[in-house]
Formats: structure tokens, C-alpha cells, sequence
């Protein structure tokens, strides 16, 4: 399939990648619009400069530095990229006025649900940015599903929007594999992200010589889909599972997220930044979730396969626990989180989260 004579890209959604993405069309002289939503202008973005000649975060008068977060709206505000924010793009006149011919959608982590007629507006030119294998890694959950199931195939992937869920012709892709230094949800949407500037050069290169795409059917029988998660709900800690579940479970909800969470005495504690340790063999049930050691600014806590080496335990607000956990403290999570996370489905709209049972 052709996509025709492209003038301009139409980004939907937020984030790094729909960023840096847009800074590099900036800097390439490509005429591009974002619409987002207020719950992604919200979102703190990490920092990261780019080393690659080819293309740099441009100079600007702000507080944002390496290693530090920004506010998406801010980010693109500092960088003079332009946005318009929208609850309901289906509905919304702006939105609809930018769409004409010579201009392709590319959605990023979109808020919204695109309805079939709003779709039609594109003529087939509106493409989703799925950084996950299709049709088996479909829905939300990003990385942390993935993580939990330690799986390493990674796919940067680009496909067309119909009223399905990612359920659309695969128009460009690329599969590579994960190395094993990347644990967490952050690690991976980094070495994705690197992926799909490769990608999108290729890509943006095709459009403007109008290129012929081949495009791929999805085969339902080998769909997977995945739904959303909270990790305010979802990442309650079981301390009856084993260890390799323990971790890979945690290592799902450490950054960018705020961390799984668990009690010490009667106080909520999120945990992060976890690995495995069988030096001192295994314990009994009644052992688990016991801290036995504290040493060299770690935790050593007993599960019934080895023990569980935890180098950062912050309360709610982010302050750092560290220092309060005395050796003989145990971690429990109360069975009503447990339940709840396991019964308890949530949608995220163009506002924020909306929980579902």
C-alpha cells in the first residue's frame, strides 16, 4: 500500500519516544502537529541527551537536566514544540480541522478510543507506535506483563489503526531481543526507544518517496491480549510465590513506576531495585518475608527458594526507608490487597484513571 503525497505528521498520545520523535521532525524541517491529552501532559518524562550526531536535544533555558524528570507539557513547551490538548479527540473541531490530505495520524500511547468514524477521516492514514511482538502482545500493561513473563522478544512495530484493538495491518517492523541488563519497565523503553529511531528514519524516508508498503495481516488465532494495570492496585507483593516470581514481579513495577508495594509493621513500603541470592540456601514457609540481614545498604529477606535482596524501600511519599527496617521486621501483604488486585481491572482516559471491577 501507498500512503500517498505526506505534507505533515498528525502525533497523537505522549511520552519520551512521541518527543524525541517530534524533536527530530523539528530539526528536520518536517511540519508536524501533537495533540495530547491532559493526563500525558502531565506525566514526568525522564531526561536523556542524545549522543548521536545525527540528531540532539536542542539547547534551552530550563531546569531540565540529565537523569532528571520533566513534565511532557512542559518538556514540549521548553523546546518550543507546539501541542493542543484535547478530552475527546472524536469530537473535537480543532482536532478534526487538521486532518486533510497529505497529512498522516502516528498515535503514541493515544488517551482515547478512536471511533470508526473519526477514523475514516484518515482514509486509511492514521498508524499506531506498538512496541511490543503483535498479534500476541496486544492491549496495555506495557512492559510489566512481558517482564512477568520474562519474556526477551522485542519488536518495534508500526500498524494501521482500524476499530479493533491493535488489531490493524502491520505496515513496518523490526524484532531484535532484549539483552538480560535490562530488568526493568525503563530499561526496556529504552532500548525500544533506540529501535525505533532506527525505524522511523527508515520509515520517514519511505513516506517521502511515496514507497510501496508491504503490509501483513494479523493472524487471530495467535492473538494475546493483555489489559491495563495500576501499580497502586495490581502491585500488591504475595510472599507465598517463588522467588523467581517475587522478583520478576517487583523488577514489573520499578521504574518508571512508583515500585510494588507491601506492609512493615502496619506501614505501606514500596520496594524496588531487587535480585535473587541462593547463597544461603532455602527457608521455611513461616520464614518468608522475614528481613534476616541488613548489610551494605541492603535488605536480605527469606522465601522459601533463597533470599530476596531488596536495595530500595521508600514509604508513600517517596522518603527513603532504608534506615528503619531492623533486621527481625517481616514484609506481609493483608489479603484484601491480594484479592483486589487480582478482581479489580482499570481504564485509563484522557483524564487519568478510572477503575473498573
Amino acid at each position: 500500500m501507498k500512503f500517498g503525497n505526506i505534507k505533515k505528521i498528525l502525533f497523537f498520545g505522549g511520552g519520551q519516544l512521541l518527543f524525541e520523535l517530534a524533536l527530530k521532525l523539528k530539526q528536520k524541517g518536517m511540519e508536524f502537529d501533537i495533540v495530547t491529552s491532559q493526563r500525558h501532559v502531565e506525566e514526568p518524562i525522564a531526561y536523556q541527551a542524545w549522543n548521536d550526531d545525527s540528531f540532539q536535544i536542542v539547547a534551552m533555558d530550563s531546569p531540565l537536566q540529565q537523569g532528571k524528570t520533566m513534565r511532557f507539557g512542559d518538556l514540549l513547551s521548553a523546546n518550543k514544540l507546539t501541542f493542543h490538548v484535547s478530552e475527546d479527540v472524536n469530537t473535537d473541531k480543532k482536532v478534526i480541522s487538521l486532518i486533510e490530505d497529505g497529512v498522516l495520524g502516528i498515535s503514541l500511547g493515544a488517551a482515547w478510543i478512536f471511533k470508526e468514524k473519526f477514523l475514516d477521516l484518515f482514509k486509511g492514514r492514521i498508524l499506531n507506535l506498538h512496541g511490543r511482538r503483535l498479534p500476541q502482545d496486544r492491549g496495555g500493561g506495557g512492559f510489566s506483563w512481558q517482564i512477568m513473563r520474562n519474556n526477551r522478544l522485542g519488536s518495534a512495530l508500526i500498524h494501521q489503526i482500524d476499530p479493533g484493538i491493535d488489531t490493524g495491518k502491520i505496515v513496518k517492523f523490526r524484532e531484535f531481543v532484549y539483552p538480560e541488563t535490562c530488568r526493568k519497565s525503563s530499561e526496556y523503553q529504552d532500548f525500544l526507544n533506540a529501535r525505533y529511531h532506527e525505524l522511523f528514519d527508515e520509515f520517514i524516508n519511505e513516506i517521502k518517496n511515496n514507497s510501496d508498503f508491504a503490509t501483513v495481516d494479523q493472524l487471530e488465532s495467535q492473538s494475546i491480549y493483555w489489559p491495563r494495570l495500576s501499580t497502586d492496585i495490581h502491585g500488591a507483593i504475595n510472599w507465598d510465590w517463588k522467588l523467581e516470581y517475587l522478583e520478576r514481579f517487583i523488577c514489573a513495577f520499578d521504574d518508571p513506576y512508583k515500585g510494588a508495594f507491601t506492609f512493615m509493621n502496619d506501614q505501606m513500603v514500596r520496594i524496588k531495585d531487587v535480585h535473587s541470592d541462593n547463597s544461603e540456601g532455602c527457608f521455611h514457609p513461616f520464614q518468608t518475608g522475614l528481613v534476616y540481614r541488613k548489610y551494605d545498604g541492603a535488605l536480605f529477606v527469606a522465601t522459601t527458594e533463597g533470599s530476596l535482596v531488596i536495595k530500595s524501600i521508600t514509604d508513600e511519599h517517596s522518603n527513603d526507608m532504608m534506615e528503619k527496617v531492623r533486621v527481625g521486621d517481616r514484609f506481609y501483604t493483608p489479603q484484601k490487597y491480594l484479592e483486589d488486585a487480582m478482581t479489580s481491572r482499570v481504564i485509563y482516559t484522557s483524564k487519568g484513571k478510572k477503575e473498573a471491577k
